[in-house]
């Protein structure tokens, strides 16, 4: 009976062995408690498992579950603190399984860590989590960044100030508002030039459209107040646009906390004395002192100033002043010093674009400050159009170089201006040496006769300015309908991810590759009126929306949004920050070197002191091997040969592992197999059978992930594979056999109590008398002290296992007496 248990308790053991075990790690942790929890179930199964054959060792495995919890515990600890911080707001979302997860280790949908994933797709970061989908973001017009919630520096904001250029047309002025929050926002608008007062609510559901006084346009060379102010206790996202019969164009609006204190002007060639180029400066702070170097001819206060002249001037808040070319000069390039910030329109009361091509059409555009500028752009022609599109070029520092695709490269000096006539057909990208501006200009309707339409000037985003989300509305043009439509430049591997009002985007959607990036860019028909939102899937991945809506000779566009840097202190350098670090105005305006010797781009003493906002693994400007991974560092990259491979990254070479031997009386398929993710088997010879894994595969660091299995000679005992456990258990039952027949045989030789030739003392009893015998000290004097046949040797348990099998052994060995019997004291005879 005792074989029997022993047997049927190694079954168990061997069958347990077979299954496979959760190996729970940090990444299924939502909480402290949870990882707690899980350290002690697991410190509990360590032994049971060591004594399972599952791990090798029960104390090096119970050291990795202390690890593995407390390196969670630390995350989890970090995160909270991380939530408690300024700026954070709660929300849900789902990591989508898109090529963004996969071999990416920073992408964080937007929350404090990749944990909230429910992606399931190979080697995408922590799989199949079982948090709830409850997450930390960081609050609208923040972003997390150096393990805090810092303000992001875009078009959406809390106050605005913003004016209108002179137009022709007697028609009210607008502001389109929107709220950037999904709460309510409440918004007031004011300009105390017009005695102008007026509060609403918005939402992020519907645009409301302001009409506003048209006393607030502003009238030739005017100085007036004439700024309005737009205020809100949430951000909101703010467009303007000056409608007139066949002379329309908008602005996208940029908040106060950007406005910078140095601008050039875009405007274009006049076509006539009635429609000369213009700007105007609006105050934002108390006597703020303004310089402007002209480029062109203006006249002010019935003063004539040529090319170069510098006027000074003082501004307070919502003050303005217009300045219009004389003798049909085109003002752009005009210089703009200020010692506050203040706010900048510029653009044209009417231009035909070309200069030979009518209709004409009003222009204007709320500049960015020159800190804002970029050096890498990309261009998308119009929709529809057939004869091209122009594109202005705009340099702030002297020998500005510039690369535009199919064209030899340029320099410029600070105010000079590059203009180019695009083809319909053709997408370019334009590379700078130093920060610029470029604007984009729908041509007249007499430029290729087949849409009905007019100019407008549209600012063009650098790459490095380009947002994960826009909200719009459609403009109406005066007695017309239009056609509206938006340019889309996003990463090609992220076109899957775009979604329009909820949607994905229509299957007819066609995509153009942009020479010599990773983009791609479309061309969206906005069909309905009204409010719309385009988004992509993954809250990080930015892409550029550009609207525009074409009319009866008619048109306006303008960028939907874009990052935007404002005025800061000296900081600390980071890649893709887009600020002035170092205070000089030019913003990233270091060079990316790419060699080991690094130069001192700008002249100033500095290396490196504030590197240009270009993403060379983005873009894939690196020449990193195709085994290696590119990572962004500050100014630059670096290659990483991927796990397995070995190089300095520009060079890879898959890893080896040692020659794998052939096991004695076996073979080895493939031979000579030992470069990384190689796999061998093993096979045995007829007769022989295998004693471990039957294949192994060369790892990443350099060493096999089985070793060498030994063939073993087939025993009677069967064909299968013998292990140590079942030998263990089969010889121990064995032992157990052996030792109770052999007591059987010894009992039944009836010794008398004075014979000791089984080297056993006797005394055989009847039932009557075993009662009285029996006593709580086992000393009956008619008694003869009894010692019991000790049982052969358990295997290796715990000693719990052991203590529960011990009065088995017992009750086996007394049932083989034949009479049950408690064990007595037993003495030596």
């Amino acid at each position: 009976m005792a074989a029997g248990v022993v047997l049927k308790l190694c079954l168990v053991w061997l069958l347990t062995a077979e299954m496979p075990t959760q190996v729970l790690t940090s990444q299924s942790f939502c909480t402290v408690e949870q990882a707690n929890a899980w350290r002690l179930a697991q410190i509990a199964l360590a032994p049971i498992n060591a004594m399972l054959g599952i791990v090798r060792d029960a104390n090096a495995e119970i050291a990795r579950i202390n690890a593995e919890a407390d390196a969670a515990i630390v995350v989890l600890n970090a995160e909270a603190a991380l939530s408690q911080q300024p700026n954070v707001c709660t929300g849900s979302t789902t990591c989508p399984c898109t090529e963004t997860y996969i071999q990416r280790y920073t992408s964080n949908c937007g929350i404090f860590g990749l944990r909230w994933s429910t992606c399931t797709r190979y080697r995408t970061s922590y799989r199949e989590s079982t948090c709830e989908k409850t997450t930390y973001f960081c609050c609208s017009g923040y972003e997390y960044s150096q393990n805090r919630c810092i303000r992001v520096a875009d078009n959406k904001g809390t106050s605005f100030v913003v004016g209108f250029l002179d137009n022709f047309e007697l028609v009210d002025l607008e502001l389109f508002v929107i709220s950037a929050s999904t709460e309510p926002t409440n918004v007031t608008i004011s300009a105390p030039g017009a005695c102008y007062t007026k509060q609403l609510v918005v939402t992020d559901v519907a645009a409301q459209v302001v009409a506003l006084p048209r006393s607030l346009m502003l009238s030739g060379q005017e100085r007036a107040t004439k700024g309005v102010l737009v205020t809100a206790d949430r951000e909101i996202i703010l467009y303007g646009v000056n409608r007139g019969r066949r002379a329309t164009d908008g602005f996208l609006a940029l908040p106060v906390d950007v406005l910078g204190k140095e601008y050039f002007v875009a405007s274009y060639s006049p076509r006539s004395v009635t429609c000369p180029s213009e700007f105007a400066i609006f105050g934002v702070k108390n006597a703020t002192s303004v310089s402007v170097t002209v480029k062109g001819t203006v006249n002010y206060q019935g003063r004539h100033y040529t090319n170069g002249s510098v006027l000074e001037l003082t501004l307070d808040p919502l003050e303005a002043i217009q300045f219009q070319g004389s003798n049909m000069t085109d003002l752009t390039g005009t210089n703009i010093v200020s010692d506050k910030p203040v706010s900048v329109m510029s653009g044209a009361r009417c231009a035909n674009v070309p200069l030979r091509y009518g209709w004409a059409g009003h222009l204007v555009e709320h500049l960015p400050p020159v800190t804002s500028w970029g050096r890498l752009f990309v261009t998308v022609p119009l929709a529809t159009r057939r004869a091209g599109d122009v594109f202005r070029l705009v340099a702030a520092r002297n020998d500005t170089v510039i690369d535009v695709t199919g064209l030899p490269p340029r320099t410029l000096q600070a105010g000079d201006i590059w203009e180019l006539d695009i083809s319909s057909s053709t997408y370019t990208t334009m590379n700078s040496s130093q920060p610029i501006m470029v604007l984009q200009y729908s041509t007249g309707e007499q430029s290729d006769d087949v849409v009905s339409t007019g100019p407008f000037m549209m600012y063009l985003p650098p790459v490095g300015q380009f947002v994960a989300n826009y909200t719009f509305s459609t403009v109406a043009i005066v007695n017309s309908t239009n056609v509206s439509y938006v340019n889309i430049v996003i990463k090609t591997s992220e076109t899957s991810g775009l979604t329009y009002d909820g949607n994905p985007l229509p299957s007819s959607t066609e995509w153009t590759l942009i020479p010599d990036t990773d983009l791609s860019a479309t061309q969206l028909h906005i069909s309905t009126t009204g409010t719309h939102k385009i988004k992509h899937s993954s809250v990080d991945v930015a892409f550029s929306s550009l609207y525009y809506a074409f009319s009866d000779r008619d048109s306006v566009g303008f960028p939907l949004g874009l990052r935007i840097s404002g005025e800061s202190e000296v900081t600390k350098p980071v890649d893709w920050d887009g600020i002035d670090n170092d205070c000089d105005s030019p913003a990233d305006e270091e060079l990316l070197n790419r060699s080991t010797v690094h130069k001192d781009d700008d002249n100033e003493g500095l290396i490196d002191e504030d590197v240009a906002d270009v993403d060379d693994c983005k873009l894939r400007l690196d020449n990193c091997d195709p085994d290696a991974v590119c990572v962004k560092t500050h100014a630059s990259y670096k290659c990483e040969c991927k796990p397995g491979f070995t190089g300095d990254g520009n060079n890879c070479s898959a890893g080896q592992c040692p020659t794998m031997t052939t096991p004695t009386n076996g073979a080895l398929s493939p031979t000579g197999a030992n470069v990384y993710q190689d796999t061998v088997t093993f096979t045995c010879n007829t007769g022989f059978i295998l004693n471990g894994a039957d294949a192994a595969t060369c790892q990443a660091n350099g060493t096999w992930s089985n070793p060498v299995p030994t063939c073993r000679e087939t025993t009677p005992f069967g064909a299968g594979v013998v292990t140590g456990a079942a030998v263990g258990c089969f010889v121990a039952g064995l032992l157990l056999g052996v030792a109770a027949t052999l007591l059987t045989v010894l009992r039944s030789a009836k010794n008398d109590k004075d014979d000791t030739a089984d080297g056993v003392y006797e005394d055989v009893r009847t039932p009557d008398r075993a009662a009285e015998q029996r006593s709580e000290t086992g000393s009956d004097v008619n008694s003869y002290p009894m010692r019991p046949l000790p049982a052969p040797p358990l295997p290796t348990q715990p000693n719990s296992h052991y203590q529960e099998l011990r009065p088995t052994v017992y009750q086996s060995l007394q049932e083989h007496q034949g009479t049950p019997r408690r064990p007595q004291n037993t003495t030596t005879p």
